[in-house]
């Protein structure tokens, strides 16, 4: 009979505990300082839960996610500083002409 596998959320979870200092380290590469880490290492655990764990691939595959979603709200983060300050935009457009 076959051994019971373990539920891939929970082995996510636990390899997003025990690689948290690589991931946080990834985060801060990538990302805009004012988004908290630990947001972005939510998201992307979020983002991997519903996959199979593979021993093999698992670092990768979450190191990818943690890339990913810290690229994700960096550039969310810009575009709404862009979409608040329409007239530091207006001002650089006209510097320009």
């Amino acid at each position: 009979m076959k051994a019971r596998q373990k539920d891939p959320a929970d082995q996510w979870r636990k390899l997003f505990d025990e690689d948290r200092g690589l991931l946080k380290a990834a985060v801060r590469a990538f990302l805009c300082p004012d988004v908290p880490t630990e947001q972005i290492l939510k998201s992307a655990l979020s983002a991997v839960e519903g996959y199979p764990f593979h021993m093999q691939f698992a670092s990768v595959f979450a190191l990818r996610a943690v890339v990913k979603a810290a690229i994700a709200f960096t550039i969310e983060a810009r575009d709404s500083e862009i979409r608040t300050t329409p007239t530091d935009v207006a001002m650089f457009c006209e510097r320009d002409s």
